[in-house]
């Protein structure tokens, strides 16, 4: 279907044909949706490596270079927490650029700054216009520093579900089906929030799950990402599309 821009269907009327009916659970991806900054932050301290390790290359290279030993990690049958897999992947990739040396602390202060994540500032407007709905997250996280980062921002949801305490990783359905399971509710009266195209928009649709595509940047969807049932720029647009 198409992706209707909420803001501009306001003006237009056209809201009440794009409400989504029956939604009684809203779930929020954590990190880029609720938590702003964390790959600036992982971009910064591939920055560092960089530069303390010497390396001929760019952070953003090295980037790149990291993500191909990293994401298999997530999407093998083995299931590695997500420290686990910084760890192992950033090993990797530093023996394959000839670096074989002290690397355990760019990952703990990695996930230091996860757990010191602010939120971006329509989450708590946002939640507030929805306080007569369940809510919960679902986020690629581990239990620790995702836990953390709400208490420290004083946020509290009914469910918590973190890519660790499901064993699974989005975009597989099963991360979802946990969210589903101890909020007791339905796909199809749960709709989910997120930012990412291959996570939250592919997780949703395997899961059956509607979605509102957090699309903060005005990014243009990737030709083998189906489309969403919503766009939005501002988590303050779930208040309308829902209430």
């Amino acid at each position: 279907m198409a992706r209707p821009r909420l803001q501009s269907d306001f003006s237009n009327g056209l809201l009440g044909e794009l409400m989504p009916t029956g939604v009684t659970t809203i779930f929020f991806d954590g990190y880029e949706t609720l938590f702003a900054g964390a790959m600036d932050k992982l971009h910064a301290m591939c920055g560092r490596i960089v530069r303390e390790q010497e390396l001929d290359m760019s952070a953003m290279d090295f980037f790149n270079t990291w993500d191909l030993s990293f994401f298999p990690l997530l999407r093998g049958e083995t299931f590695y927490t997500m420290r686990q897999a910084h760890l192992i992947s950033l090993e990797r990739t530093l023996e394959k650029l000839d670096k074989r040396v002290s690397f355990e602390h760019y990952v703990d202060g990695l996930f230091d700054v996860f757990a010191e994540a602010p939120l971006y500032e329509d989450v708590k407007p946002a939640l507030a216009g929805l306080e007569s709905y369940r809510t919960g997250v679902i986020s690629n996280a581990d239990e620790d520093h995702l836990n953390i980062a709400l208490r420290k921002n004083k946020l509290s949801f009914p469910v918590v579900v973190s890519s660790e305490s499901a064993r699974a990783y989005k975009p597989a359905p099963e991360i979802f089906h946990e969210g589903l399971r101890l909020i007791g509710s339905r796909p199809e009266e749960t709709l989910y929030v997120g930012d990412s195209q291959d996570d939250d928009i592919v997780g949703s649709r395997r899961a059956g799950i509607r979605v509102a595509w957090l699309n903060r940047k005005g990014e243009d969807l990737k030709p083998d990402v189906p489309q969403p049932d919503y766009e939005i720029s501002s988590l303050r647009e779930v208040v309308g599309l829902v209430s």
